[in-house]
């Protein structure tokens, strides 16, 4: 009877290690489902903020011209840097105002506002607002960079006839650019001949991984103005939902010339699928 005894409570010793053991693989489970992934190796690979000397950032806005192969005026594009607006200097506030006119307005209505908010010590996003209008159809993101490694998306698209589709994106990653921060950082990072760079952009709601590589200096001629520029190669890559990268068909080559001392771009060249694009410095506001 003793070893019986002794046997069944081996036994209920085993089960009960069993279930414990079976209860803790299932609660690491749970936390490894729902923990970050792993960070692919290319995002280890993105080129870090460093700064230049003597780089201040100063207030400034730059009206651009744009238009469609070579000869077609199709819209404008207004940017403002406000650097004292920011949280107790914080941080700063940027805008973008975009939109078609005069014949491409006609077949493709086009408006568009970005607003945001940029750390000024890492000139990473904190967060921005996107609305964008075309044909009707709104689309707005409103993006939120928390403790600078996951940007998560709330996005609404309204149909022309008022049916509203709303996403979440959320993306792991560090160093994530929208457009306005991806401005200040070329406008404040060291830029040497040959030097390559590569960032991550997230434009709208997706990803997209931005290779640039300076390759020359030229006195780059923008309407009446003759400016000292760094010339830089523009490539780019789509950033897949697992984080894959894939070809971006849409854009086939850009160039892209920054002016040497403002540091601000006065020119991009792009060859698109639909033909090719020039964006245009027409005045520079201090």
């Amino acid at each position: 009877m003793q070893g019986s005894s002794i046997a069944h409570s081996t036994r209920r010793l085993y089960v009960a290690r069993r279930l414990w053991l079976t209860g803790w693989l299932l609660c690491v489970s749970g936390l490894a489902a729902h923990a970050a992934p792993a960070a692919p190796n290319w995002a280890t690979q993105l080129t870090p903020l460093e700064r230049r000397a003597q780089a201040d950032i100063l207030p400034l806005t730059l009206h651009y011209d744009i238009s469609w192969s070579q000869w077609l005026q199709a819209g404008t594009v207004r940017v403002t840097v406000q650097p004292q607006s920011g949280r107790a200097n914080a941080m700063m506030t940027a805008q973008a105002r975009a939109r078609s006119i005069g014949a491409v307005q006609a077949f493709w209505p086009y408006e568009s506002s970005l607003n945001a908010e940029i750390w000024r010590q890492t000139l990473l996003p904190a967060q921005f607002d996107l609305t964008q209008i075309k044909n009707g159809e709104r689309k707005t993101d409103q993006a939120t960079y928390h403790q600078q490694q996951r940007m998560q998306v709330e996005s609404t698209l309204t149909s022309a006839s008022g049916r509203m589709k709303h996403t979440t994106h959320t993306h792991e990653l560090e160093q994530i650019r929208d457009l306005l921060s991806l401005l200040l950082f070329l406008q404040q990072t060291e830029l040497r001949l040959n030097q390559s760079l590569t960032l991550l952009v997230q434009p709208t709601d997706r990803l997209y991984r931005v290779s640039l590589r300076v390759v020359g200096h030229e006195a780059r001629q923008v309407f009446e103005t003759t400016w000292p520029t760094l010339k830089l190669t523009v490539s780019v890559q789509r950033v897949t939902p697992d984080l894959k990268l894939a070809s971006y068909p849409k854009l086939r080559q850009a160039t892209l010339w920054l002016s040497e001392v403002e540091r601000v771009p006065v020119e991009l060249q792009a060859e698109l699928r639909v033909g090719s694009v020039a964006m245009r410095l027409r005045r520079l506001e201090r």
